[in-house]
């Protein structure tokens, strides 16, 4: 989208503000237990995103966002792949301010983020020639060690608390891909638009035109899936709560930390164990 490119205007360069609370009932509470119960259990992840031509104020929130809204406890490192921008990516969020703001960005806990935070965290890779989203992320994964692979887009701003619940899902299920509910962050104001109504998550579905949605159902009974209180996103997405859908017509009981099965993904963010990665990649 040209306003995810170089176009970006003025509302781009704000700090990211604190996106509303759309999680359906009962997920924040979960958050911190399922925090606890990954770091006790060693689940490390690593956040990558690739970029090609992002604006780097665009890029800069992302990152901001991710900082401030994860758990560091949890988080191994963010790594950005570099898919052949021109200014390179790391350049252009230098001069979209860097990230380490005046004043600071803020950490999970409401404080100040310490100085070093962002350049022990965050790291740069680059292709000096364009290789694709798909080997680009082939190239991340080879270069992180992290036990589970988060895979955001470069224009994400993550909800408060939103990774527990991933892992929580992914410490439960060997062979699970976890996604987050995506909503909507206009490409131009970056106005937030939550989905509603939040008691029930949406599925993942395709049209004829093979174009993918979120879709509502009628509130029907959570049967395993894939959980999540997440990011924000894109022009038409950007994750909220948990994933998915499940039988028709039963009702869907007031718990943010089921998950709903979905039988189609969006596919720039999701969450999955690197073991199961690299057996369903292995040719």
């Amino acid at each position: 989208h040209p306003s995810f490119g170089h176009e970006a205007g003025a509302a781009c360069h704000e700090i990211p503000r604190e996106p509303p609370e759309s999680r359906p009932c009962g997920c924040a509470s979960r958050v911190a237990a399922q925090e606890q119960a990954a770091a006790k259990a060693g689940w490390r992840a690593a956040i990558l995103i690739i970029t090609h031509n992002e604006a780097g104020c665009v890029l800069r929130r992302t990152l901001l966002a991710v900082l401030a809204r994860t758990p560091h406890a949890l988080l191994q490192q963010v790594l950005v792949l570099d898919d052949a921008s021109d200014p390179p990516a790391q350049t252009a969020v230098v001069a979209a301010g860097g990230l380490e703001p005046a004043g600071g960005p803020m950490d999970t806990s409401g404080g100040p983020m310490a100085t070093s935070t962002a350049a022990r965290l965050v790291h740069w890779r680059r292709s000096a020639d364009r290789i694709g989203v798909m080997r680009a992320r082939a190239a991340a994964v080879a270069a992180t060690s992290a036990p589970v692979l988060v895979f955001l887009d470069a224009h994400c701003e993550p909800q408060r608390g939103w990774l527990p619940p991933l892992l929580a899902h992914l410490d439960a299920h060997e062979r699970a891909v976890a996604l987050p509910v995506i909503e909507s962050i206009d490409p131009a104001s970056f106005e937030y638009t939550p989905l509603t109504p939040a008691a029930a998550p949406p599925r993942g579905v395709f049209d004829w035109n093979l174009t993918f949605h979120w879709r509502h159902r009628a509130p029907a009974t959570a049967q395993g899936g894939a959980p999540g209180a997440a990011p924000r996103n894109g022009p038409s997405a950007g994750p909220g709560a948990a994933v998915g859908a499940a039988a028709d017509g039963a009702p869907v009981p007031c718990d943010g930390a089921t998950a709903l099965p979905s039988p189609a993904m969006a596919g720039g963010i999701f969450a999955v164990r690197r073991t199961w990665y690299e057996e369903a990649a292995d040719p």
